[in-house]
């Protein structure tokens, strides 16, 4: 009888081990199956961070793109204006002191006008030359 309780205790202490071994292995695969979870979202964080630096980097280009254009276009008709107010007959002081720009400034304004205009009568022949083709007589 003895023998049947040893085999007993010795069958339930196989079974507890074997039990302990079970839990053990199913615990290192609920750690392992949610570190493969976490590791995809880590990865899928990423990659979403990286495509909104990446869009983010595009709408500032463009917007510097478009800031350019537009400061081009005002300070060119700031020139016009310029030139406008020296085509009144003002000379380079007076016209400084009523806008409140430098004289340098007012004459600066006066030649970058010039040269837009000369670069716009020059893309203007250019163009008319281009339409014409090379049967033109």
């Amino acid at each position: 009888m003895t023998q049947e309780t040893g085999g007993a205790r010795r069958l339930s202490a196989r079974q507890k081990a074997r039990l302990a071994a079970a839990e053990r292995a199913e615990r290192f695969e609920r750690r392992e199956a949610e570190r493969r979870r976490l590791a995809e979202d880590v990865i899928l964080s990423l990659g979403e961070a990286e495509e909104f630096a990446a869009e983010t980097e595009r709408l500032v280009a463009d917007l510097r793109r478009e800031r350019a254009a537009k400061l081009a276009a005002k300070s060119a008709a700031a020139d016009a204006l310029v030139v406008a107010l020296l085509d009144t007959g003002a000379d380079a002081a007076e016209a400084a002191e009523r806008i409140g720009l430098s004289q340098a400034e007012v004459k600066a304004a006066r030649r970058r006008h010039t040269a837009a205009e000369a670069a716009s009568a020059a893309s203007v022949r250019q163009s008319a030359t281009e339409g014409a083709g090379p049967h033109a007589s």
